[in-house]
């Protein structure tokens, strides 16, 4: 679901080269019940690269201008970049089959008020494998690493005491997350499970 936007815009980033690689992105999801949950997914990009978009755009009928935030609440920043925000509220049915298909996030009950969230990162799978080592090799792959060095993409998962996971527990123990350098991700040096997953008790 949310992991197929990241997809998607790792896979715009990378045909847009050198304009739109220098952002940030964090997708985060919160069960706020037994049966709902909210999800934000956030990317940031930097003033440079935002200005360079801007800039493009005007000059031509589509730019990978046209690519960023198509979903979402665009947020121009007071330092010249730009924020994308999307939030997603609901049950857990209405939020797996987001985007119109399911798998990609599940939410399962696992006794004594818990809920195991999974997510599949199939998509990002995908992005690290074929289409993105074809995409950069050679003096692509150079421009690659000097825009996305420094970036980063966050996954994480919350709403309540985190139980059990295969990602990074927070000290309040209250949600776990994992951060990819965009560049590994991109280069297919990131090693990536089958699923991320949080055991959460209810809040």
């Amino acid at each position: 679901m949310m992991l197929k936007l990241a997809a998607k815009l790792l896979a715009t980033v990378l045909l847009a080269l050198p304009l739109a690689a220098c952002f940030d992105g964090t997708i985060e999801v919160s069960v706020t019940s037994a049966t709902t949950a909210r999800i934000e997914a956030v990317q940031v990009i930097n003033a440079d690269t935002y200005g360079m978009l801007k800039r493009a755009d005007e000059d031509a009928d589509y730019s990978a201008l046209d690519e960023f935030c198509t979903v979402g609440e665009l947020t121009e920043t007071e330092d010249g970049g730009a924020t994308c925000t999307v939030v997603r509220e609901g049950s857990f049915a209405t939020l797996r089959n987001f985007n119109g298909t399911s798998g990609d996030l599940t939410f399962e009950p696992a006794g004594n008020g818990l809920v195991r969230v999974s997510m599949s990162t199939k998509g990002l799978r995908d992005m690290a494998g074929a289409k993105v080592e074809m995409t950069v090799d050679g003096e692509t792959r150079e421009m690659a690493e000097a825009y996305f060095a420094g970036h980063t993409m966050t996954i994480r998962i919350g709403g309540g005491a985190v139980t059990d996971t295969n990602l990074t527990l927070s000290k309040d123990k209250e949600s776990a997350e994992v951060v990819y350098p965009l560049l590994d991700l991109v280069t297919g040096k990131a090693e990536l499970p089958q699923e991320f997953y949080a055991v959460v008790r209810l809040p």
